[in-house]
Order: C-alpha cells, then structure tokens, then sequence
C-alpha cells in the first residue's frame, strides 16, 4: 500500500470532519486544516495512508483537545452491529461451511470505517460480500493451513469488528 495524489484531499477531509465532529468553532477547525495541509506537503507518496492517517488525527486531536472525535459515534455503530449478531450467527449456523463465513462476515465487519469510509451501508456490505465472489480468492489455500490448529488469531483495526469476529 502506498500514498497515491488522490489520498491527498481525502486526508484533508478526514481532518474537517473529525475537527467538526470534535469542536463546533470554525476558528479550531481551520487551524486543524492549516495545521493538516502544512503535514501534507511533507507526506512522501511512498508512505502508507495509515501512516500518515495516525499523524493527521494526532494534529486533530492536538489541536481539538479531543482525543478520540469518533467515539461516541463508535459507540452507537458497536451498538447497531450488536443488534445484527444474531442474524449474523443463525447465517453462519445455517451456512455450508463456516469458516467460511465466518471470513465473509469478518471482510464485511472490516468495511466500518469512520475516517476513510465514513459514509457505508453496513447492511447492504454484509449482502455484498456474501454473495460476490472475491478478486482474489486464496480460500483453499487459507483453510488447508489451518490443519491442526485449534485457533485462528484475527488482527482487527477498528472498533467494531470485534462484532463481526466472534463466530
């Protein structure tokens, strides 16, 4: 994964709605952007969004005071995932192989992404990536080496997908 031109406005945006959603005074967010666009123009096209995510919501947070802008909205995305578990785990009981998905349900859990992806249709991406095939499909391959183990560890990178991997 690499910085792309294109990742550059989204990073900007990012930091406005996290400003936004942390402070109502116009005065704060814009030193955030000011603050934001002076971290732009030193990010290398060769380091990874994540990267230079973790230095802009530091800047926000810095500057907002705030730590975590998205935690009360967490908080009711974890609430509304938690309502959909048991559809989810009556699918995974009926499913042909559970594992699955079990995998499928974890892609689509992984899609809850308040900075990137703020604006998702949970829902709708939990029908999506059950029924579409993947790109890429290294299935066989990924359960064949599960042979003998008791346990698969799951490295999640939001919130919420501690939801979606308990199956």
């Amino acid at each position: 994964m690499k910085t792309y031109l294109d990742c550059f406005p989204c990073f900007l945006s990012q930091a406005l709605r996290a400003a936004r959603i942390a402070r109502d005074d116009e005065k704060k967010i814009k030193q955030v952007l000011d603050a934001v666009g002076e971290i732009l123009k030193d990010i290398p096209l060769e380091s990874t969004p994540p990267e230079s995510g973790r230095l802009i919501y530091r800047k926000v947070s810095e500057i907002t005071g705030v730590l975590d802008p998205y935690k009360k909205i967490m908080a009711k995305s974890i609430e509304k995932d938690l309502a959909l578990y048991p559809s989810l785990k009556r699918l995974l009981e009926k499913s042909g192989d559970r594992l699955l998905t079990a995998v499928r349900i974890a892609i689509a859990g992984n899609v809850i992404d308040f900075g990137a992806n703020w604006n998702f249709d949970l829902e709708a991406e939990i029908g999506q990536v059950l029924e579409k095939d993947f790109a890429v499909c290294d299935f066989d391959a990924f359960k064949n080496s599960l042979d003998g183990t008791g346990e698969v560890l799951y490295i999640r990178d939001n919130a919420d997908e501690c939801v979606f991997i308990e199956f």
